[in-house]
């Protein structure tokens, strides 16, 4: 392994670690965006196998294809898979990090899956990307939580009231 190996691991990980943890706040939008069209191209494509039609060729389909598009935005948001997205993604990364610097997976593999390959066919691995997973989805949860201020009124000798 070269020290370009390394730091590239290093990176890597360091980066998987960034999106395992707080990466709903890097990508709550996105990931509505893409179920928006993810679920615009789902109802887009049942119609067209359904009907024969050309792939959004009559206006019923744009049209149900929009509505589908924004309940799976909305289920997305309300379901907190934004959470669950980045945690799973970042953890794989993570494991892709130390599997680089362990010498497991070379750099140019990782543009064709290999990390997520040997995570997948290794138990171990796997175990330990669902641990790391449930930990990073956690930890969003908790950082993503809103606290409000309560200002509590003492009562001051004399009947005002102390803010």
């Amino acid at each position: 392994m070269t020290f370009q190996d390394f730091l590239i691991g290093v990176l890597v990980l360091l980066v998987g670690a960034t999106f395992c943890f707080v990466g709903y706040r890097f990508f709550r939008i996105l990931i509505a965006v893409w179920g928006f069209f993810a679920g615009f191209n789902l109802c887009a494509a049942a119609m067209t196998a359904l009907f024969g039609q050309n792939f959004l060729g009559t206006t019923t389909g744009w049209i149900l294809g929009l509505v589908v598009g924004l309940v799976f935005a909305v289920l997305i948001l309300v379901l907190n898979l934004p959470k669950a997205f980045t945690a799973l993604g970042g953890a794989v990364a993570v494991l892709a990090g130390i599997l680089i610097m362990l010498g497991q997976v070379h750099v140019v593999g990782l543009q064709y899956g290999v990390a997520v390959a040997l995570v997948k066919a290794s138990w171990f691995w796997s175990i330990v990307a669902i641990v790391l997973a449930v930990g990073g989805f956690l930890a969003q949860l908790r950082t993503m939580q809103e606290y409000t201020l309560v200002w509590a009124e003492t009562q001051v000798p004399g009947g005002s009231s102390n803010v």
